[in-house]
Order: C-alpha cells, then sequence, then structure tokens
C-alpha cells in the first residue's frame, strides 16, 4: 500500500513505508535522511505537506499526509498518493474527504490554509439541519444529497441525528438498511454526477464529505479512484481507514448498543462487503468501469483522460 506521512507533535513527523530509509528533497535542494516508521525532524508550518522522497534502492514518490490532524475535523483525510493503472500518483493537496466541516478557532484557521475551493456535502435535508457545515467565506458550498432514502427519513423526527436513527433503528437493521443503499449508490446518482463535473470543471481543491465520513463519501471516494485508474485493492484499503479513524465512535456504539466491536464497526466504522456491494453492483449492469462512467456519469475517454491528467502526476 502507500507510503505515508504521519504528524506526530509540532514539527516530528514518521513516514510510514514498506521501504527502510531514504531521502528527502526540500525545497531549497537541501536533504533531510529519514528511517522509515521511526519519528524524524521535519521544519515546517504547512498544515498538510507533501514531500519529494527518494528511497535507498533508487524509487521516487511523493509522500504526504493520510489524515490531517491539526483542523479539529474528523476522518478529514488526503485522497492524494494512491498509484494508477500508468504508474502515476494521485495529487495531493488537491481531493479531500471528511465528516461534517465547522471547525472553530485555531482548528478554524488551520483549515482555512488548505485554500479549499469547493465543499460537496452529499448528506440529506434533515441532517445538515441538525448539524450545519461552517459558513466560510471565499468557499463554494453545494448540498448534493447523495443518499434520497435518507430523504424520505425526513419525518421521522424535526432535526434528526445519526445517533439518533441509530437508536431508532438498532444496529442490526441500521447495518441492513446501510447495506442495502449501498447497492444503489454508484447508480443513477445526481450528486455524484455533480461531483465529477466540479472536477473537470477544476473547482478544486474540493473537499466532499457527509456525517461521519464513511459511507456516502466513501463510495465517492472510491468512484473518483475509478476514473482515475486506482485499482481495487488499493480503493478498499483507503475505504477502510474509516475505521482506523473512526476507533473511538466504533467503540462508543458498542459500549451504547451492548454489542460486539466487529457489530458496532457497520455503523460507527465500515464493512468492506458494503463496498463491494458498489463494486458488484457496477459490474452487474456494466461489462466494464468505462462503459459505467460514459452511461452513469457522461465520462467518456476523453473525459476520463482529462481527469487523469488534472489529477495525478
Amino acid at each position: 500500500m502507500k507510503s505515508y506521512l504521519e504528524k506526530i507533535h509540532n514539527n516530528e513527523y514518521i513516514i510510514h513505508s514498506s521501504y527502510n530509509k531514504g531521502t528527502i528533497i526540500n525545497s531549497d535542494g537541501s536533504n533531510t535522511k529519514f528511517i522509515t516508521n521511526e519519528p524524524f525532524i521535519y521544519n515546517s508550518d504547512i498544515v498538510n505537506p507533501v514531500l519529494s522522497v527518494i528511497y535507498d534502492d533508487g524509487k521516487k514518490e511523493k509522500v504526504g499526509m493520510e489524515h490531517i490532524n491539526d483542523i479539529g475535523i474528523v476522518n478529514f483525510r488526503d485522497l492524494g498518493g494512491y498509484v494508477n493503472d500508468e504508474g502515476r500518483q494521485v495529487r495531493y493537496q488537491t481531493l479531500y474527504r471528511s465528516a461534517v466541516i465547522n471547525p472553530t478557532g485555531e482548528s478554524l484557521e488551520r483549515f482555512l490554509e488548505l485554500d479549499i475551493k469547493t465543499i460537496v456535502d452529499l448528506r440529506s435535508t434533515w441532517e445538515v439541519k441538525a448539524e450545519p457545515d461552517g459558513v466560510f467565506e471565499n468557499i463554494n458550498y453545494l448540498h448534493e444529497p447523495a443518499m434520497l432514502e435518507m430523504e424520505n427519513l425526513k419525518d421521522l423526527k424535526q432535526g434528526l441525528n445519526m445517533e439518533e436513527l441509530e437508536k431508532l433503528m438498532g444496529v442490526m437493521d441500521l447495518k441492513e438498511y446501510l447495506l442495502k443503499s449501498y447497492k444503489k449508490l454508484a447508480l443513477n446518482n445526481k450528486s455524484y454526477r455533480t461531483m465529477f463535473s466540479l472536477l473537470l470543471k477544476n473547482e478544486t481543491p474540493l473537499v466532499f464529505h457527509c456525517s461521519a465520513g464513511k459511507d456516502r463519501t466513501g463510495v465517492a471516494a472510491a468512484l473518483i479512484l475509478l476514473a482515475l485508474g486506482v485499482d481495487e485493492e488499493q480503493i478498499k484499503h483507503d475505504y477502510l481507514l474509516s475505521n482506523k479513524y473512526r476507533q473511538e465512535f466504533i467503540e462508543e456504539v458498542a459500549k451504547r448498543h451492548n454489542s460486539s466491536l466487529e457489530e458496532a464497526q457497520s455503523i460507527g466504522g465500515v464493512l468492506i462487503e458494503s463496498l463491494e456491494n458498489v463494486f458488484s453492483s457496477i459490474k452487474e449492469k456494466y461489462p466494464n468501469y468505462n462503459e459505467f462512467f460514459k452511461a452513469e456519469y457522461d465520462l467518456g475517454s476523453s473525459e476520463l483522460r482529462i481527469l487523469k491528467d488534472k489529477y495525478t502526476y
């Protein structure tokens, strides 16, 4: 899987990689030696630094943050770094996935340093009403509900949020509901069509999100990575990272319902079978992903080429 940068404290970082050691080529021409999976000092005030790295075997790549942990937003991640079918990496600092976006104070200042141009909110109307995003000057906000079935739940309770929905339906019922919903998410989805249109228009850096940054957001991320030529195994890896960055929420759900962590993961985190439902729903209807993107999102070979040229290097 891809190498990634983790900020430990202030200017202390770790590069996680399958390689043993390497050299960072700094913008001023100087070098910084590092041993992978061990802390090193890197002086940078950038909230989301991207490093040019040469490993000792000669391999070169960009290494950036997987999870942006300085901005007070749950599960806020950079899609950059994955390698596509042409050997190119998805561009860092351009495509982000997230949970609800409402940072304050110093976290807000750090968030604004990302220079986000567009926010695509995939939540239902009642979720937005219960917990709206912050209002940010010079950031274009679009509300594009990705799961229309959830729009129909709005009458259950005014201002209903996901925790209350979980209580109403129970862990197992909500799990089944979400699994079935995944089968439909990638098909005839206006919100994802809007998202791809924005990418073609270069309305980036762009962040797309839902309530927890894992389900509707996870499918959106999967579709973007597929369009950029990233294989299913790497996409599954990205999808399952929500369990890593939402571990405390999974534990809270388990405690609340006296259920196992595996059961709670279906609500507080993600299950791989959910994403596999997305892949299977596409393959049941289309012979390949190119046909799928053309029919569902009006992305022909030329549009897919444009996306690869814009968002990989």
